[in-house]
């Protein structure tokens, strides 16, 4: 019965939010604003790809990956899909970041952390587990290279938190980021 009240005021809500935002919305094209001085506003959205290096167990293998950032202001939200190798380990992990930006000319460094959920693969020591892990790290965004497109370099330390030891090792990633 719960459920059945919450869904009807929620549909309640929605209705009243669609049609107030139908009024206003009409009320604004009755103005007689330009349009050809507006520019669009700055993407909130980018798209990135990387691929470089990972450092685990002493030895060293590569890294790809690949993220979206919702930027708010000087803060950031970053999902992200990273896979590394190493001789016959590997991990895929997907990971949610908190990034804060640092606003300075055309070069913009960053700090972040957060957590991720890792597929960790070790054929050698026959192990095998899907576990959480921690990421911090920071990274350096060069703006103005390309014409809209965003070079970065973005350094990761990683604890994969597991039963039989924690795996510690940190990534080294160099790749570009696409304003939607």
């Amino acid at each position: 019965m719960n459920k059945k009240i919450f869904l009807v005021i929620a549909l309640l809500y929605l209705v009243n939010f669609l049609s107030n935002a139908q009024y206003i919305g009409n009320n604004y094209q009755d103005t007689k604003l330009s349009l050809k001085n507006l520019t669009a506003p700055a993407s909130r959205v980018d798209l990135g790809i990387g691929a470089g290096f990972s450092f685990f167990n002493n030895k060293t293998g590569y890294a790809v990956g690949m993220f979206s950032e919702i930027k708010l202001e000087s803060f950031s939200i970053v999902p992200q899909a990273n896979y590394w190798k190493i001789d016959n380990i590997s991990n895929f992990e997907m990971a949610g970041l908190a990034r804060i930006n640092f606003q300075t000319t055309s070069i913009k460094p960053y700090v972040d952390g957060g957590i991720g959920v890792n597929f960790y693969d070790d054929k050698d020591k026959k192990e095998s587990f899907t576990k959480l892990g921690v990421d911090v790290g920071a990274g350096i965004n060069f703006e103005g290279i390309f014409e809209k497109n965003i070079i970065f370099v973005d350094g990761k330390y990683k604890i994969i938190i597991s039963d039989t030891g924690n795996k510690y090792g940190y990534t080294l990633i160099f790749g570009i980021k696409f304003p939607l």
